[in-house]
């Protein structure tokens, strides 16, 4: 729906430039999250200035920082708070409705009109002051559509954060589980309910087999490929030329995370990428499983100050506790039905996000 007539922003906010006052939270406006407490973000930043030296913010105000605004910082004010004088406050009159204009500001188009109306030679310089923002044409529904639209997107946006928390609590059980398990204080049992044998020590390079790839083979690399290509670092492309065709966890040799992923078929690697294969009758899935609890051995043996890189002998000197294949078993396949509720939780996240930006990007500016 178009909404007759050209309005401005200013039309529907003034700036409130209040004193803050001493005993109320200090608040950050982040592009994701909005408004949050300072406290609660990991990028600390530490002020001289006092609470009166701060702008007051009040419940239903939106906080913009002049700098980012055309990225999406912004966001709804829940509660009264502290703002760097840096930042501006728009208190919204009675013709609007702030959380719906909250909103309507991560629109593209909006925040495109945020970029066309800032000031300054190069991107990061660029500063949306309030007397441009006042003068940005807009079409607003009326208040009664405006709450609407507001409470359906806030419905939305606690769809999402019940999403994230699930996968951020799965993911949290995962990692208690595994050190658990490779620690040895959760074990499983056979069919029977006896215990299985003890695990035994054994290096990398006596139970697999591992190489690289034997030359740079990036530049026949295409996204129109038609095997898996791993590069260097950890992306995965695609290649018209394949090496290997088997069951792999694959390691990037440079970097500064050292995440193995589990692959079956056929791929190709960069010369200073790693693949473990051939496992030597040992289960593939559980030896994924042990590489990536145990990650942190890759950085600790990789050399090197700016970037980090791995050396084939690392790997294969690497001690590995081996339950019987039995109980790899068992392990393997409990841990991979953790990762399937991860991924089912991941994709209903992705899915309502992709769902929330559509709609943003429909919204009448």
């Amino acid at each position: 729906m178009i909404y007759k007539g050209t309005q401005r922003l200013g039309d529907f906010f003034s700036s409130r430039r209040e004193n803050g006052i001493a005993g109320m939270p200090t608040l950050s406006i982040t592009i994701d999250r909005g408004a949050v407490e300072r406290d609660s973000i990991d990028r600390k930043m530490e002020t001289n200035l006092s609470a009166n030296e701060h702008l007051l913010g009040k419940a239903g105000d939106i906080a913009y920082n002049m700098m980012r605004m055309w990225q999406g910082a912004s966001g709804f004010i829940e509660n009264d708070g502290l703002l760097s004088p840096a930042y501006v406050v728009l208190a919204p009159k009675k013709t609007i409705n702030s959380r719906y204009a909250a909103y309507l500001f991560k629109s593209p188009r909006i925040l495109y009109l945020f970029w066309a109306y800032s000031y300054g030679l190069t991107s990061d310089r660029l500063r949306l002051y309030f007397n441009d923002f006042r003068k940005i044409p807009v079409e607003i529904p009326p208040l009664s559509e405006q709450a609407k639209i507001a409470n359906f997107l806030t419905a939305i946006d606690e769809k999402i954060t019940q999403l994230t928390q699930k996968c951020d609590l799965l993911a949290q059980y995962k990692k208690g589980v595994m050190q658990q398990i490779f620690s040895q204080k959760l074990r499983f049992k056979d069919d029977d309910g006896r215990e299985f044998p003890e695990w035994e020590e054994k290096s990398l390079g006596d139970i697999s087999y591992i190489t690289t790839g034997k030359s740079n083979r990036e530049d026949s690399s295409s996204d129109g490929g038609a095997y898996t290509f791993f590069d260097r670092s950890q992306d995965i492309r695609t290649s018209n030329i394949y090496l290997f065709d088997c069951e792999a966890i694959i390691v990037a040799g440079e970097g500064q995370e050292f995440v193995p992923k589990h692959f079956i078929g056929k791929f190709d690697l960069h010369q200073r990428t790693y693949a473990v294969m051939n496992f030597s009758g040992n289960l593939g899935k559980f030896l994924y499983y042990y590489l990536e609890h145990y990650r942190y051995y890759f950085y600790t043996q990789a050399v090197g100050s700016t970037v980090k890189s791995l050396r084939l002998p690392m790997f294969q000197k690497m001690l590995v506790q081996l339950p019987c294949i039995k109980e790899q078993t068992k392990i393997a396949n409990f841990l991979t039905a953790i990762d399937e509720k991860i991924t089912q939780a991941q994709t209903q996240l992705d899915a309502v996000k992709r769902y929330k930006k559509g709609l943003l990007q429909q919204m009448v500016v």
